[in-house]
């Protein structure tokens, strides 16, 4: 499965505009707008919260291992939490932490990569922009992790941006898929023939998609895992054993094509083309799309 990563993109804009204002403003103007600008909710109290913007730490350090909405994360010592936002929808949050004294980039970059690694989390990129670096780092399909960390007026600001998969991309696409019934006795027939290979060779198969029309039925299937060529290789000979007869073979990178003939329901039909899609990216994945040609 690809994860398609899914922090909102007005939570990152939020952040960005945020360092850069600490970059632009010092940490002390940044305060300053804040107070100003927040409305009577979001005045920054003698306790250190910020209204709805989240919250400030004053002196509030965190553990060794930081836990932010349960996500166990390596901090950096000394760091202090100045404000952190979740993304209800996905899982995702971002947090933004300082600390005083000389520029610690490099330190905290250093600190990161090995931590993080040592963690099964891999560096997928680096960048600098001016005075702020960026890391990116991805642990398996479906999270990523990304540091921004800047420094000015004294102050070292680094922002952690997690992004989570929602409950519907973890399911992976067979599960989130919904299957639907066949758009006629003719193609009800050839469903059966077809299910039962594919829930012999994948374990599960899902019609997610049937019509019928003057000239040819349809039939969009997923199937429960990962196709490989072996597996669609194994679909051919299974199907040959139910009395198809393939008239073409075709395979490349991505995906086999097959074409076979039968006789159904009195009616014999030579044009039944077959499409089994390989690999585990793309929006064609784990899926087998088949035209009957009447």
């Amino acid at each position: 499965m690809q994860y398609v990563y899914t922090m909102k993109k007005k939570n990152i804009i939020i952040i960005i505009v945020v360092v850069a204002l600490i970059a632009l403003m010092g940490i002390g103007g940044l305060i300053w707008l804040i107070v100003k600008n927040g409305g009577e909710d979001d005045k920054a109290s003698s306790n250190g919260e910020v209204g709805n913007g989240g919250e400030v730490g004053n002196g509030e350090e965190a553990p060794d291992e930081e836990k932010i909405y349960g996500i166990p994360l390596p901090k950096y010592p000394k760091m202090t939490k100045f404000m952190e936002q979740k993304d209800e929808e996905t899982g995702s949050f971002s947090v933004m932490y300082l600390i005083e004294g000389i520029d610690r980039t490099e330190e905290i970059k250093n600190f990161y990569k090995a931590k993080l690694a040592a963690e099964g989390w891999t560096l997928d990129d680096e960048m600098t922009f001016g005075e702020m670096s960026i890391l990116e780092f991805s642990k398996g399909k479906n999270y990523r992790l990304t540091l921004s960390i800047s420094y000015a007026d004294g102050i070292t600001n680094l922002t952690l941006v997690y992004e989570a998969p929602t409950e519907e991309e973890l399911k992976g696409p067979y599960e989130s898929a919904f299957e639907v019934s066949p758009a006629s006795d003719l193609n009800a027939v050839f469903h059966d023939d077809f299910k039962a290979v594919f829930e012999t060779v994948f374990g599960g198969a899902k019609l997610t998609s049937s019509s019928s029309e003057a000239s040819w039925e349809d039939f969009d299937y997923i199937v429960k895992r990962v196709i490989a060529a072996e597996d669609a290789q194994q679909v051919k000979v299974l199907l040959e054993e139910k009395g198809y007869v393939t008239t073409s073979t075709s395979a490349d990178a991505d995906k086999y094509r097959y074409e076979f003939s039968k006789e159904m329901l009195g009616e014999s039909y030579d044009g039944i083309s077959m499409r089994i899609y390989l690999g585990e990216t793309g929006s064609t994945q784990q899926k087998i799309l088949i035209t009957v040609y009447k």
